[in-house]
């Protein structure tokens, strides 16, 4: 199921509608990979991310969705998110776009997930 639904709809063209999915699962993906990489560095200084995380959350700037983090819980995997980073990696290489961001991303989060390589991780 797709639920909750949308409160509102706006009319866009099917390339806008498949970019906006995109947008979407690569946003998600960002925030996990950045909560996993903030993590480290709490941990690192013997700081407790969940209590820095629970601090920043009550800003009205940051949401809580995707921010979760601990030594059990890493990365992101699954079939949306990996994918779709892949793709729009593969994408912006394709048209020749000078952006490495995406790719960062699937390093990083090959990392985390403890593969030896991001061809191992990402098949």
């Amino acid at each position: 199921s797709h639920k909750p639904y949308p409160k509102k709809f706006i009319r866009c063209t099917p390339t806008e509608a498949e970019l906006c999915k995109y947008f979407n699962n690569l946003y998600n993906a960002t925030l996990i990979t950045f909560a996993n990489s903030f993590y480290e560095l709490c941990k690192k200084k013997n700081v407790d991310y969940s209590k820095v995380k629970n601090i920043c959350v009550h800003r009205t700037n940051i949401n809580n969705a995707y921010l979760d983090a601990t030594e059990t819980f890493r990365g992101f995997g699954g079939q949306c998110l990996t994918k779709d980073t892949q793709a729009i990696a593969s994408l912006l290489h394709d048209l020749g776009v000078d952006v490495d961001f995406f790719d960062c991303i699937l390093h990083e989060n090959a990392k985390l997930m403890g593969c030896e390589s991001e061809s191992s991780c990402y098949r």
